[in-house]
């Protein structure tokens, strides 16, 4: 074995190509906000110090990597791992390097990438839901904002914290998070005003402040404004906040369906990456703004997402266009690859979630 791989660097075999004999060594990664590994270190002696002696043998510091914008490694006398020691391949981006051949392309999951010409050599899976670039490109051509997780979309650095804590990318009231595009352009505005945005909302106040946004608005539902009572009574009374979808929770995205205010008669599902955001776009769309938005389930995963979309389309025939619906086209085709994968995914998750 010459590797055990984690998420702050490897254990690494130094005998593996000498014996049967395994001596582990411990390396360390350090990443940038990108996640490329920029340096892999040890410490030789166990003196707590890492040591640059400028000797290879002798030297702390195992491999040091430097990066184009697309991930291009640049070419330099930098400080170099031990002779006959193998690198640590996971690199731009934290993915693994395959060296095989000379390909030097990267392995991101759904496809395999050349930092080369900063492209995909595959068509993305999920193309038609990008139809402005092309189906090769990576991370939507800005490598310095955004990331390709797993060679299927772009995810933008700076709302990928927000992302992970949960923040809203809208709320009612004058207390609100950071906009997108604040956490673009002024990333330090927008670290201090999501911060002040989580401090008020743990101490409660964001829900007083939505609650009365909410009973001044001209435009908001009776239902909008029992629903804000509500929201405000559990910030009061519980832990946590109650939802209406299932699997509720920090998940930002999800799916959820359009339907008659009078009837409940659904005529439209969909999925979205931010269910907050979705919500705002029908609410100003002709032919969706009258209708009653539901959130039906809530998860960030893409797959389960697919998959839960599928079945509430399903469960709801009369939503399709040719029956007076909105639905224009089936979630899933018939003739997609990864439609049992889709499907799998979401019975997994209505079976996390069936005590909902």
């Amino acid at each position: 074995m010459e590797s055990v791989y984690h998420a702050e660097g490897r254990y690494y075999n130094t005998n593996v190509d000498a014996s049967n004999t395994i001596a582990w060594r411990k390396e360390y990664s350090f990443r940038d906000y990108l996640g490329n590994t920029r340096l892999a270190f040890t410490d030789r002696n166990a003196n707590g110090i890492v040591d640059i002696t400028g000797t290879a043998s002798t030297s702390d510091i195992l491999q040091e990597n430097h990066y184009y914008a697309f991930g291009l490694a640049f070419e330099g006398a930098w400080l170099q791992n031990d002779a006959g020691v193998r690198d640590n391949q996971y690199m731009y981006n934290g993915k693994e390097l395959h060296s095989d051949f000379g390909l030097g392309m990267y392995a991101y999951g759904a496809r395999y990438y050349d930092p080369s010409i900063g492209r995909f050599i595959g068509v993305d899976p999920i193309s038609d839901e990008f139809p402005f670039v092309t189906t090769f490109n990576y991370a939507e051509n800005e490598p310095i904002a955004n990331i390709d997780l797993h060679g299927l979309q772009k995810v933008g650095i700076n709302n990928r914290l927000a992302q992970i804590l949960g923040l809203p990318s809208s709320d009612r009231g004058i207390i609100k998070p950071a906009s997108e595009q604040m956490r673009d352009n002024s990333p330090i505005k927008a670290g201090i005003k999501d911060g002040s945005f989580i401090v008020l909302e743990l101490m409660g106040i964001n829900a007083i402040d939505n609650t009365i946004a909410t009973w001044l608005d001209p435009k908001a539902t009776i239902k909008e404004k029992i629903g804000a009572g509500a929201e405000l009574g559990a910030t009061a009374f519980s832990p946590s906040k109650v939802g209406t979808g299932k699997g509720m929770g920090k998940a930002k995205g999800g799916v959820y369906s359009l339907s008659e205010p009078t009837t409940g008669t659904v005529k439209r599902t969909g999925r979205t990456k931010d269910m907050a955001q979705r919500k705002n776009q029908h609410a100003n769309g002709d032919e969706t703004k009258d209708l009653d938005f539901n959130e039906e389930y809530r998860t960030d995963d893409y797959a389960e997402q697919r998959g839960l979309e599928q079945k509430v389309y399903d469960a709801n025939p009369q939503a399709q266009s040719a029956k007076g619906g909105l639905n224009k086209i089936k979630p899933i085709g018939d003739r997609n690859k990864k439609k049992p994968d889709y499907e799998k995914a979401a019975d997994d998750y209505l079976n996390r979630n069936q005590d909902q």
